[in-house]
């Protein structure tokens, strides 16, 4: 697998890979008590939790497992997360309580779809 910069177009979103400057939007996004409950996300979602996680994401795609990218519409500001995974071909979300009512959630999945379709 490519280990360049993941960037996936469609939609009126740009999925893109995690960075490190994102560990305070990663902390906004998943220290949530409807995440919490929902996900196996570590909770409280400190600073720390935000570092294990982007590493965590990282490894997992270096590993061939996983692919973790922040939803955007602009290639920035992250609203939430779709995942591959690429052992099961399943996919999940997260999206922002301040984000959710856009469609995101449902856009992100179909953007992923598409593109897990010939690789998994």
């Amino acid at each position: 697998m490519d280990m360049s910069p993941l960037r996936i177009t469609a939609h009126g979103l740009l999925l893109r890979d995690w960075t490190s400057r994102d560990l305070a939007v990663l902390q906004e996004l998943f220290d949530d008590p409807d995440i919490a409950y929902r996900t196996p996300l570590e909770s409280p979602f400190d600073q720390a939790a935000a570092q294990r996680y982007l590493h965590s994401a990282h490894q997992a795609r270096r590993g061939h497992e996983r692919i973790h990218l922040a939803i955007t519409t602009d290639g920035q500001q992250a609203m939430g997360e779709v995942l591959l995974n690429l052992n099961t071909g399943s996919i999940g979300y997260i999206v922002g309580a301040a984000h959710r009512g856009q469609g995101l959630a449902a856009r992100a999945l179909r953007t992923m779809t598409e593109y897990a379709i010939p690789r998994v």
